[in-house]
């Protein structure tokens, strides 16, 4: 089930207050590990409720942001919508599948990722997805959580009785696909979220097999109390 807007909001409040887990400041952290310059188009691929859509808006990117959930996007332009005009105005949100990006090769110059790989059914395409979009010049951004920050996300959900939907997907995982693809890679370790930057993309240079065991890894689903 879609969290709400008012949920959401209460879980973040929670992991703050319970284990100084703050997910807006660790979305500013990753934001600031990349180095572009305002003004650069970016996709936001799995927005949800916007928070880091609005982040890159803030620090003056062009922000397309995408989702499968309508009624994700539908709270995300409503909740933006009070943003002042200047910067409302440099977020667009669509209703995309990430292993189908309906944009041009190498038509932005960064592509952010934040949180959503775990719960993706087909990781490996979405990342050749990303990748296939982002220039050549661009950065790729993908962050997830690690073993704390799942940890904590799973103890957020069952306050309310509910699970924490995700895959197999990990960050050891999901440095062997990148590594699989022929990705160059930045690891950075923060305290929740493990992210991983690859630069100096090379479209005609990406090989198109990946491990097997972490193509299945990848597409398993499970749900975790």
């Amino acid at each position: 089930m879609p969290e709400t807007h008012l949920r959401i909001t209460e879980n973040m409040r929670f992991l703050k207050d319970s284990f100084g887990f703050d997910p807006l400041e660790t979305r500013r952290q990753v934001v600031g590990l990349v180095g572009l310059r305002p003004g650069r188009r970016v996709l936001e691929v799995g927005t949800g409720d916007g928070w880091t859509a609005t982040i890159l808006a803030e620090a003056g990117f062009e922000v397309v942001g995408i989702d499968l959930d309508p009624d994700a996007l539908r709270s995300a332009r409503r909740q933006r919508a009070h943003l002042a005009p200047g910067l409302y105005h440099r977020m667009r949100f669509r209703c995309v599948d990430a292993t189908e990006l309906p944009f041009t090769t190498g038509c932005f110059d960064a592509v952010f990722c934040y949180c959503v790989i775990h719960h993706m059914d087909d990781c490996v395409t979405a990342v050749r997805e990303m990748a296939r979009v982002c220039k050549p010049s661009g950065v790729v951004v993908i962050a997830d959580l690690n073993t704390a920050g799942l940890r904590v996300a799973r103890a957020a959900m069952a306050r309310h009785g509910e699970g924490h939907e995700e895959n197999a997907c990990r960050p050891s995982w999901i440095a062997t696909l990148l590594a699989a693809e022929g990705f160059t890679a930045e690891r950075y370790d923060l305290d929740f979220v493990t992210a991983f930057l690859v630069r100096g993309l090379r479209p005609h240079q990406r090989p198109q097999t990946c491990v097997a065991k972490t193509a299945a890894c990848c597409a398993m689903r499970e749900v975790r109390a």
